[in-house]
């Protein structure tokens, strides 16, 4: 899946000036923009079906998935597995599927005129991350390098795919510029039209202890799986379509703060809803609640009950000293408007030196991530994600490896005595 067409700047708040530029559509603009989205997706697949190295390329791929379905010993990194059977899971597995595909594949074989093809795509229900995905990997074939987490995971399944030999690669790869183009276009305009929904959200969850432009990154990307997945002929608006892929992103990263284990996303939601039936309980009887009441005034059955409440670093309160937001560096302790500017910037620069010293007692990956973090390296701070990307690990593990280094620096004796000096 690829964020975004164009370059964009490292630093979030680029979408906070830019949402001013992108007022929200109504439901002809919304179902305009899509048709182009799925438009260019068919005429993607079309050029490639068009080729006739593609053509076998595209075959294979089918025969792929009804004979020879991927594996997740596969892949080294696990994501990627599971955007591919996220994809390819609602035509794989479905009997309705079948049909329109082999008779697509047929058409293609037997030479059938193009509007004839184009209408068989249309009717083969495939996701357009899929067919666009599939050019994406003939495009790396033929000689250009374009980014998409989708046609990477196809290459692991099987890298000759990657590697496929098209005799007609200058004319191939000039085909598919223009719908990929198009359809990243497409889907990024639904994005940035609604952005301002990524924002919203953001700040009604601002005090849950994730860094706000964390959580609008969490948004961005189920906003971007939304304009991905959304599907104008159902007949739903795409703003109501988006709303429930950000929130079900930022909710997920907010449920999961301050676990050493990450739980899926309904467990966490059932121990949240026992655990304000058990608070509203207490704050009534001033008593802790049985197992058995639990489960009468909750409405789980007592055994899940039992099983929630023997989950364990899970449970965080919301209004919990833990849960306060990392942003609040010790570093604020430096700000003292009354003080004078040259001993003010002295005092900083031995804080600094002070601080750099302690943060060689870390981890190696924890000393990168504070730094990364907080920008003491002198470059703008990198978000949970880009700092995931760039150590190949998940989000949560950066969030957890820095909840970790910061709480060794606080630790810190002769650390904190610098700070009480510097705050006096």
């Amino acid at each position: 899946m690829v964020m975004f067409a164009g370059d964009i700047d490292e630093n979030v708040d680029f979408f906070f000036g830019e949402a001013e530029r992108f007022p929200l559509l109504n439901a002809e603009q919304e179902q305009t923009i899509d048709q182009q989205k799925w438009d260019f997706a068919h005429q993607a697949l079309l050029q490639l079906l068009k080729d006739p190295d593609g053509k076998d390329f595209v075959t294979e791929v089918c025969c792929a998935m009804l004979e020879q379905p991927a594996n997740i010993e596969q892949f080294a990194q696990r994501n990627h597995y599971f955007t591919l059977k996220r994809d390819l899971k609602a035509i794989a597995n479905s009997k309705s599927w079948l049909t329109p595909t082999q008779a697509l594949i047929q058409a293609v074989q037997t030479g059938a005129p193009e509007t004839e093809v184009l209408q068989r795509i249309e009717a083969s229900q495939w996701p357009a991350t899929f067919m666009v995905g599939l050019a994406i990997v003939a495009e790396r074939a033929c000689g250009r390098n374009r980014k998409d987490t989708l046609a990477d995971a196809l290459a692991i399944w099987n890298p000759s795919w990657q590697t496929w030999s098209f005799e007609r690669k200058e004319a191939l790869r000039r085909g598919l510029m223009g719908p990929v183009q198009g359809y990243l276009a497409a889907r990024d305009k639904l994005v940035m039209h609604n952005v301002r929904l990524v924002y919203k959200l953001a700040r009604e969850n601002q005090n849950r202890g994730i860094a706000v432009r964390d959580l609008v990154q969490e948004g961005i990307i189920g906003l971007v799986r939304a304009a991905e997945k959304f599907d104008y002929r159902l007949g739903f608006r795409f703003s109501t379509y988006a709303y429930n892929w950000t929130n079900q992103h930022i909710q997920r990263v907010c449920e999961g703060n301050g676990s050493l284990v990450t739980y899926p996303t309904h467990v966490t939601q059932e121990v949240n809803a026992l655990y304000r039936v058990r608070n509203e309980w207490m704050d009534r009887r001033g008593e802790e609640p049985s197992l058995a009441e639990l489960a009468e005034h909750s409405g789980f059955t007592l055994e899940r009950v039992r099983e929630l409440t023997q989950l364990t670093n899970l449970t965080v309160s919301i209004q919990s000293d833990d849960d306060e937001d990392t942003n609040a560096l010790p570093e604020s302790a430096l700000v003292d408007e009354a003080a004078n500017p040259a001993l003010e910037q002295a005092q900083s620069r031995s804080l600094k030196r002070l601080l750099e010293q302690q943060l060689k007692q870390l981890d190696r990956r924890e000393q990168m991530i504070v730094t990364a973090r907080w920008g003491l390296d002198g470059r703008p701070s990198r978000t949970l994600a880009q700092l995931a990307d760039q150590l190949e690990v998940s989000r949560e593990l950066v969030r957890q490896l820095e909840k970790s280094a910061l709480r060794k620096l606080q630790v810190d004796t002769e650390l904190n005595k610098a700070f009480k000096v510097l705050s006096a």
